[in-house]
């Protein structure tokens, strides 16, 4: 019997052991404890999305206020670049019926949205034609490249005092001024933009030497090429002027395109398109796809002989300018 005593005790021994065990909760509570922690976390990732209330809550009550011409100007004028601000201005523009005081108070807006970023079309866009035409005149002014926001009403029934586009011109510098001259032209109005690459009228001297060149059968032909690659683009003409064909190209192919008194080839595309930074390249793109055409007018210069340039003619300052008055940046 005395030696089961010590069977008794080690019995108990194992128990002991399990303490162990006992203590397995404390190490799997604190284990649990980064899970626990894991709220506060989640907590402060949370915090921003509850700050996205008042940001959601301002931009839904200024999408909710009226869009002026005063608040467009301060949304979307930072660039000096076409925006759809910028046609909502040239609509308002169209539908004024009398001058008064509206234009004055929104000058800010009218430069901001069309008067800048026009400037900034005429230089972008001229800086890349001038590496093929170096003696392009590129002139962002007012009255100079850019043309003026005011109609002229004197010959028409439409008494509205201001144009519903905004235009502006690059034309090669030659005395007869920037509308008897080769030219690039474009405006933007609130539908859409048009483009066109000519001559607006031709001066007697020029449409002489213009038959004459066209009477030669080699550069009719030329000129026959090139017209049809400009069509191709989808580039159009319009109709011819006059009635009568000149006796020197009667019987010939190109016989109808003596029929005018100047010359353009014209296309145009979604207003979207000339709206923001890559509009200058595309308009610019749209240009050099008429540089044949462009060369070949200005090659007309030298068929004219001095005897037909009359005094009038002669007299022209060079880089022609505005018909009355001086030079002036009011638009």
């Amino acid at each position: 019997m005395p030696s089961k005593a010590p069977i008794k005790t080690g019995a108990k021994t194992p128990a002991k052991t399990k303490a162990p065990a006992k203590s397995e909760a404390p190490v799997k509570a604190k284990a649990k404890a980064p899970a626990k922690s894991e709220s506060p976390v989640k907590a402060k990732a949370k915090a921003p999305a509850k700050s996205e209330s008042p940001v959601t809550a301002k931009a839904k009550a200024s999408a909710k206020s009226p869009l002026t011409i005063e608040t467009l100007t301060k949304t979307e004028a930072k660039a000096p670049v076409f925006t759809q601000a910028s046609l909502k201005l040239l609509r308002e523009l169209g539908a004024r019926t009398d001058r008064g005081p509206w234009y004055h108070d929104n000058r800010e807006a009218i430069e901001n949205l069309l008067v800048a970023p026009a400037r900034h079309l005429v230089t972008e866009v001229g800086d890349r034609l001038r590496l093929a035409i170096p003696d392009l005149v590129v002139e962002p002014r007012v009255d100079r490249g850019i043309y003026r926001l005011y109609r002229d009403t004197r010959f028409t029934n439409d008494k509205r005092p201001y144009k519903e586009h905004i235009g502006v011109v690059w034309w090669k510098d030659r005395p007869e001024g920037k509308m008897e001259s080769p030219s690039f032209y474009f405006h933007l109005t609130p539908d859409g933009w048009l483009w066109s690459t000519g001559i607006y009228r031709f001066t007697p001297a020029y449409r002489r030497a213009y038959i004459r060149t066209l009477a030669d059968q080699e550069m009719a032909a030329e000129f026959l090429r090139i017209i049809k690659g400009l069509k191709r683009l989808g580039l159009e003409f319009g109709e011819a002027d006059l009635q009568t064909v000149p006796k020197e190209l009667k019987g010939s192919p190109v016989a109808d395109w003596g029929r005018r008194k100047g010359l353009g080839a014209w296309s145009s595309d979604s207003a979207s398109l000339a709206l923001g930074p890559k509009a200058a390249s595309l308009i610019a793109a749209r240009f050099e796809k008429t540089l044949d055409f462009f060369k070949f007018l200005s090659d007309i210069y030298l068929e004219i002989r001095p005897e037909e340039v009359d005094e009038r003619e002669a007299a022209r300052e060079t880089g022609g300018g505005p018909r009355r008055g001086a030079w002036t940046d009011d638009f």
